[in-house]
């Protein structure tokens, strides 16, 4: 029995040992931490895309240490036609740039340390001219590089190598900054364009008389009432946060201009009709009432890509309505009742249409068009059909008197 306790006893100590080489190995091989990519996200809202390559550049200051360690500036390029769907991020990866240190003369093992900026409008080594609409990330950040002794390096490489990497976002403070670790080396810039013109419009709302024209009064008025609001804020401290606003002060208050749908834009009568109506509207918190008759169009010059808006149009008898929202050139299914019903209802553009700022404007709509049906003049013969008939028997009966007043008369014996 004691032998067996004594086997029992050996094969443990045996088993503990090997658990013990299997593991020290793979405490050893322990990754160690790396943050070696530095990201760039283009922050934009819904309906907003790159028109052109962004490009942006980020600097490298050395902090003490071996100054030699010079990191020449490095760019991050958001390809042409990004959107904020695809996220418009792009990366950079460092890490074949600081292996690229690891020959600079004097280099020895131990941390170096470089502070990494966004190159923004306004100061020295900012190259190229700012980007319209793009508000830049202050955001610095400390870049800590540790590098170790490779002993018994083979022939022809290194006796160095990166041994870590870690980054810290660097908080101004006064007197001193402070420096908080982090495993997020980003830099967020928002991307917040306004889009149109006086002659291109940000949104056009246009009306059209369909149906049986030739019966139809196409000096008719259309009562539409629209809305936009403005885009969500963008971007989160402590990098830049944007909070987009409609033009005018206060936001919202700014004015549109009523014009004929055709290649001049020459600018709409003021009566139609004999009714007066203003051409000029205001807007105000985003909001106003107007009037278009057949082949007028309403035009919101300029406004933040990503706007909202619908539009209401206030039903009229006879007149059945559709409207087809164009957003970004694309143009959705027409809106409004079936053939043949709905006549003098309310249309409202379901659901809400966005202001996108490329292609090149006009390319957001709210195109409303209303057939007309033409009701025949059939009531006044239904009405009097009474009447009718004893007229036509009076008539009967005189005739009748008339001819019988003839006969008679032919009929008299000559004296």
């Amino acid at each position: 029995m004691k032998k067996m306790f004594k086997r029992l006893a050996l094969v443990l100590s045996l088993a503990l040992v090997a658990s013990i080489a299997v593991a020290v190995p793979a405490f050893a091989a322990a990754t160690p931490p790396m943050t070696t990519t530095l990201t760039k996200n283009l922050l934009m809202n819904t309906g907003v895309t790159v028109p052109e390559n962004f490009t942006f550049t980020f600097n490298f200051q050395k902090d003490g240490g071996l100054a030699a360690l010079t990191i020449t500036d490095q760019t991050i390029t958001i390809p042409a036609n990004a959107t904020s769907a695809a996220n418009a991020t792009q990366t950079l990866n460092l890490l074949p740039i600081l292996e690229g240190l690891l020959t600079t003369p004097g280099l020895n093992a131990g941390p170096q340390d470089w502070t990494v900026r966004e190159r923004v409008p306004g100061e020295t080594g900012f190259s190229g001219t700012p980007i319209p609409g793009v508000t830049y990330d202050p955001t610095q950040f400390r870049l800590r590089v540790h590098f170790a002794n490779v002993e018994n390096p083979p022939v022809g490489q290194p006796s160095l190598e990166i041994a870590s990497v870690e980054v810290f976002r660097i908080t101004p403070g006064d007197p001193n900054p402070t420096f908080d670790k982090t495993s997020v080396f980003a830099f967020n810039n928002v991307f917040n364009p306004d889009t149109g013109t006086t002659t291109d419009p940000a949104l056009r709302v246009s009306k059209v008389i369909a149906g049986d024209r030739a019966n139809a009064n196409l000096d008719q008025l259309f009562t539409f009432n629209v809305t936009v609001t403005a885009p969500p804020e963008l971007g989160t401290a402590p990098g830049p946060v944007v909070t987009p606003v409609l033009p005018g002060t206060p936001a919202g208050t700014f004015t549109a201009t009523i014009t004929m749908d055709d290649a001049t834009g020459t600018t709409a009568p003021t009566t139609v009709g004999g009714v007066s109506r203003p051409t000029t509207i205001n807007f105000v918190g985003g909001a106003a009432e107007f009037r278009l008759r057949d082949g007028e169009r309403l035009n919101l010059p300029t406004l933040p890509g990503g706007t909202s808006f619908t539009v209401t149009e206030t039903g009229v008898d006879n007149f059945r309505p559709s409207v087809v929202v164009t957003e970004g050139g694309t143009a959705r299914a027409a809106q409004g009742p079936p053939a043949g019903e709905g006549y003098g209802t309310n249309l409202t553009t379901t659901p809400l249409g966005i202001i996108h700022n490329v292609p090149n404007p006009p390319n957001n709509s709210a195109a409303f068009t209303n057939f007309y049906r033409h009701t025949p003049p059939a009531g006044l013969v239904v009405d009097n059909i009474g009447l009718s008939l004893v007229a036509f028997a009076a008539v009967t009966l005189v005739l009748l008197f008339a001819s019988r007043t003839r006969k008679r008369i032919e009929e008299a014996p000559l004296v």
